[in-house]
This record gives structure tokens, C-alpha cells and sequence, in this order.
């Protein structure tokens, strides 16, 4: 059995939120229904995929860096 495990995950939310009546009334020519209230949270335009996997590692890390760290994203800028 390998001696490999998960020892601590987090996740990384923006600050920034979108009401979702203000998105359903932009995108009412489209058709797309969705929940009707609340709000959502939206990434500004300077945090892409690797800079909140970074605010989110920094929080799973803590004191002891682990010997391996992984990124995994559907949407990575860069290659």
C-alpha cells in the first residue's frame, strides 16, 4: 500500500460576488434560467487559477510545507 495520502485540502474563494438577478436581467436574451436569488462569488480580473490555488495552498500548508504539492484546473493560464 502506498505511503502517499492526502494531509490537508482547502479552497480559495474571491471577495468579489455577483448578484444573480443582476446576471439573469444581463443575460435575459439568452434564455438561461437559473436560481433567482443570492449572490455568487466571481474572480476579479487579476486572480486567474494559479493565484487562488496559491491563497488556497498557503491556508492547507500552514507551518509544515508538504513534500508534494498539486495543481490541478481545468482552466490554467499557462502551459
Amino acid at each position: 500500500m502506498p505511503d502517499r495520502f492526502v494531509s490537508s485540502a482547502s479552497a480559495y474563494l474571491p471577495l468579489l460576488r455577483l448578484e444573480r438577478k443582476a446576471a439573469i436581467a444581463a443575460l435575459s436574451w439568452s434564455g438561461l434560467g437559473g436560481p433567482r436569488g443570492g449572490r455568487r462569488s466571481v474572480a476579479g480580473w487579476d486572480e486567474d487559477a494559479v493565484t487562488m490555488a496559491v491563497e488556497a495552498a498557503r491556508l492547507a500548508i500552514g507551518d509544515e510545507p508538504p513534500q508534494t504539492v498539486v495543481f490541478a484546473s481545468t482552466s490554467a493560464p499557462f502551459r
